[in-house]
């Protein structure tokens, strides 16, 4: 995934991962034509996006030229945007259950060609299965780093587990904290008496598969100001290790 907001995301980010021969990951898929009309481009398309959203989400880009999983140049795809988004969204919403939405984001690399990036989120509603035309069946998918691979039964079984056992965590951890903080043991004296609280829960701390890089948020870290101390100052590893010197 192109670690930026769609929004933010550019020309110049695209052109970094030819540049930079980023090659394809478990967060990042790359397809040079865009899905055809009909059964077979709209189950090719369905299979990457449920397998990313089943697995951490990531960035499908269509109009990347690769070489084994390596970009090796930015031709984009012809067509016109609105028309394009519709029939991608309404595929999301009818033949995945349950549906999944998405972002999209074309970006001009050529008079009429542009670069697609579909992201899809991590999905906390999953696993999502491609709905089978004709039969009705499900199909449920995930990816790794080589690419997008079927769900089996143990798999499936544990990936509906998951999105249950997330809840349930969230609840306990929720409970334990009231428990705390009715019980006064909390890291911060609180006064006697009636308490409003909030709790700001982020989903993916209780998925268990994710990373903070403390490099890229070091400044929007420095913004929060320790509980109950007025002056404070934050030292990262290079300073310490310097005044160790």
């Amino acid at each position: 995934m192109i670690p930026k907001t769609l929004e933010q995301v550019t020309m110049d980010d695209l052109q970094a991962l030819v540049d930079g021969q980023i090659s394809e990951s478990k967060t990042l898929e790359y397809k040079r034509e865009l899905p055809a009309p009909g059964d077979v481009g709209t189950g090719s398309f369905l299979k990457a996006v449920s397998a990313l959203a089943n697995t951490d989400g990531g960035d499908l880009i269509y109009g990347i030229a690769a070489t084994d999983g390596i970009p090796t140049a930015l031709p984009g795809i012809e067509g016109e945007p609105d028309p394009l988004r519709l029939r991608l969204e309404n595929c999301c919403r009818t033949t995945l259950d349950p549906p999944l939405k998405i972002d999209m984001k074309f970006i001009l690399v050529a008079e009429g060609r542009r670069i697609l990036i579909v992201r899809v989120p991590k999905s906390w509603a999953g696993p999502h299965g491609v709905i089978s035309i004709g039969s009705r069946l499900r199909q449920f998918y995930a990816r790794h780093s080589a690419g997008t691979f079927p769900l089996d039964t143990g798999e499936l079984r544990d990936a509906f587990l998951m999105s249950k056992n997330v809840i349930e965590r969230i609840k306990e951890f929720r409970f334990g904290r009231l428990s705390q903080i009715h019980s006064y043991n909390t890291p911060i004296p609180l006064l006697v008496g009636c308490k409003l609280v909030l709790h700001l829960i982020p989903l993916s701390s209780f998925a268990g598969n994710t990373h903070i890089r403390i490099p890229t948020h070091h400044e929007r870290l420095r913004a929060f100001h320790p509980m109950g101390r007025n002056q404070w100052f934050c030292r990262d590893k290079e300073s310490i290790s310097q005044s160790k010197l």
